[in-house]
């Protein structure tokens, strides 16, 4: 079985569709809605071909394109159909071609009524994320050189016919200055406190697998090499974005896309959030898991907000 590249970008023209400016792709870009007391915009993650537009770490839509008629690129949006015809809808996705939502057969579900039906789908949204979700969001709107939520990793190919073919997905990339002061690559993963992968019986937790995973993944050359490239890729479009938004982006985010040497730290990182300091001092048992995260990169904070990643100067707003 063939086994996928990491990539990150945009097909041919689409670029080019967006900075025509849609009417519905300013409303994602103009967008802002009431969390964790302020105001937050949405977020415009980098796929491979596509984009996803998330609110509180929600995946609210998929910005595709349809490049089949030479000059001629259509948007090729995907929603869950919950967010449009409610809870009770079930499960699938509809189609959505800037005017209208429609069925996959082509039929036309609903308008686009612009702001106020992108506000109903958000909201529609938000109600499916959870704590977790909601902090990698927080943590990625503070800090301006995040460009990337649940970076999915396509996956390798299995060794022998009983392995499996495991793919994996890291809540979060951002970039940071390295010793050498060369733009670097860093990897986070976020857990609650509750969560259960922090502990284990035997003192082997499930989330040392899967940072072991993580960095077996991006330690392969030809996957370093994807990586490295998708994300400088990654990084023109994010200034691009910002453009459109009429906002600022991180130096680094600019150095990159204006190519300067990007390297990687293949270390991930814990993000451990959710906690009270009384729960940590009084949790005997916890302090007998945390010896097992010896030699793990922790940042253990009591609420997302607090959160402080490597390299990074916090965005305030």
């Amino acid at each position: 079985m063939a086994v996928s590249e990491f990539r990150r970008g945009l097909p041919a023209g689409g670029l080019a569709f967006l900075q025509a400016m849609p009417p519905w792709w300013q409303d994602v870009l103009a967008y802002r809605f009431e969390a964790d007391g302020g105001m937050q915009p949405l977020l415009i993650a980098v796929r491979d071909g596509y984009l996803n537009v998330y609110a509180e770490g929600q995946s609210v839509l998929k910005i595709g394109f349809d490049v089949r008629r030479s000059g001629d690129v259509r948007l090729r949006g995907r929603i869950h159909r919950k967010y449009v015809q409610g809870k009770g809808a079930g499960d699938g996705y509809l189609g959505f071609d800037g005017e209208h939502v429609t069925s996959n057969d082509g039929k036309k579900e609903a308008p686009y009524d612009g702001l106020e039906t992108l506000r109903s789908w958000v909201e529609a949204a938000r109600d499916w994320s959870g704590d977790e979700k909601k902090g990698v969001a927080v943590i990625a709107l503070n800090h301006p050189e995040v460009i990337d939520v649940e970076m999915a990793l396509p996956a390798n190919a299995a060794v022998s016919l009983t392995d499996k073919r495991v793919a994996n997905r890291m809540d979060i990339v951002a970039l940071e200055r390295n010793a050498a002061g060369a733009a670097s690559l860093a990897f986070y993963e976020a857990k609650l406190f509750s969560n259960g992968e922090l502990r284990a019986r035997t003192f082997k937790p499930r989330v040392l697998q899967q940072l072991a995973r993580y960095r077996t993944y991006v330690s392969a050359p030809d996957r370093r090499a994807q990586v490295l490239a998708a994300y400088k890729e990654a990084c023109g479009l994010h200034i691009e974005f910002a453009r459109m938004r009429g906002a600022t982006t991180s130096p680094l985010v600019a150095e990159v896309a204006a190519g300067a040497p990007l390297e990687m730290n293949a270390e991930p990182r814990l993000i451990i959030f959710g906690n009270r300091p009384e729960q940590v001092a009084a949790g005997a048992s916890w302090h007998q898991h945390a010896k097992a995260l010896d030699g793990i990169h922790v940042i253990l904070v009591a609420a997302a907000g607090d959160v402080r990643l490597s390299g990074s100067a916090p965005k305030h707003t």
